[in-house]
Parts: structure tokens; sequence; C-alpha cells
């Protein structure tokens, strides 16, 4: 029952009570209808206040992985074209002898490449996938707030989204630190072959 319907029906019989003659008998029976709609009013309101607040616990849980998804994108995408530029010198123009070392960094670098555009993709579908389950947790407060939803389809949905949402935390926190944790080896391996790399390239 929601509040504007008890609302309603409190004023109603209120007002019944007023506009008709005392009667001792139905003014005992409608205080006890109006206690009884405030009774279960109130048991009722308690249950989605609960419910409510397991899924603002989840939204909570959502909003804090924002700090997850703060990447510098326009940063790796720039890795993945200097990335590309430097192994297409190496393929088409440079003309002296491939040493082990160099081709062992050259190696590397293809592995950093695709660890980079692997983790971007996913980053792109992260930030996505915060997007709607935001919007989905949004209606599914609102659906529970408005008694639309039984408790048994409530329980379903809110335990998917609340896997998805563990999910996603995972992900996003392993995807920042495969993104950052290569950048000392990216660095190591450009130090290495910049002094063998042509003016524009540097």
């Amino acid at each position: 029952m929601s509040l504007f319907i008890f609302f309603t029906l409190f004023v109603f019989l209120f007002a019944r009570m007023y506009k008709s003659k005392p009667n001792a008998s139905k003014l005992s029976y409608n205080l006890f209808f109006i206690l009884f709609s405030l009774v279960l009013f109130t048991s009722c309101g308690g249950k989605h206040r609960a419910e409510v607040a397991a899924v603002e616990k989840l939204e909570v849980s959502l909003e804090g992985n924002l700090k997850n998804l703060e990447i510098d994108d326009a940063l790796f995408s720039t890795r993945i074209e200097y990335i590309e530029s430097v192994l297409r010198y190496f393929s088409n123009d440079y003309s002296t002898e491939v040493s082990l070392e160099l081709g062992n960094n050259l190696d590397k670098l293809k592995s950093l490449k695709k660890i980079y555009a692997k983790r971007l993709n996913e980053h792109a579908h992260n930030l996505k996938e915060q997007g709607e389950l935001g919007t989905q947790l949004t209606a599914l407060k609102t659906d529970i707030s408005n008694g639309a939803m039984r408790k048994e389809a409530f329980k379903s949905y809110f335990n998917t989204e609340k896997i998805d949402i563990e999910v996603l935390l995972n992900s996003s926190v392993a995807v920042k630190k495969a993104l950052y944790e290569v950048e000392p080896e990216y660095s190591r391996i450009i130090e290495t072959l910049t002094p063998l790399l042509p003016g524009d390239l540097r």
C-alpha cells in the first residue's frame, strides 16, 4: 500500500466520521480500520525500506567503482599507435641486422601492444556496464518502492545485479592494474630502442 493511497483512505474515513451523525459502533469500526491500515502500511513500508536499503548499498559499491575506471585512455591509445609505428619501422626500413636483444625487445613490444589493446577494450566495456547497472539499480529501487515487484522477483533481480556488480568491480581493478603495471617495461624498451630510431620517432 503506497503512502498516497493510505493518506487518501485516512482522509476519506476521517471525513466520514465527522460528516455523519456520531455513532459509537461506526466510530469504533472506522478507528479500528484506520489503525489496522496504519499497522499494515508500517509493516509493508518497513519491508520496502530494507529492500531499498539493500539496493542503495549496491549503488554505493557501484559508485565506488568510478575510481577504478579513471584511466587515461588517450595515453594508452597513443602507446598503441606509437608501438605500431616503431614495429613498422623495424619491419620495413631498418637495414641493420637484428640482434637477439633487439629481437627480444621487439617481441616484448608486440606483447605490450596486445595488452594495451585488450585492456582498453575491456575498459570500454566496463564503462558501458557501469552506466547500464546504474540505470538498472535505479529502476529496481523504484519498482520495489512503489510495490510494483513481488519479493521473489526482487530477490532474483537483486542477486543478479549484485553478481554483475562484483564482476564489474573485479574487472575494473584488474584492467587498471594491468595497464599501469606494464608502463615501466614499456619505458625501458622504448629507452633501449630510441637510439636506433629515426628522428621523427624519437
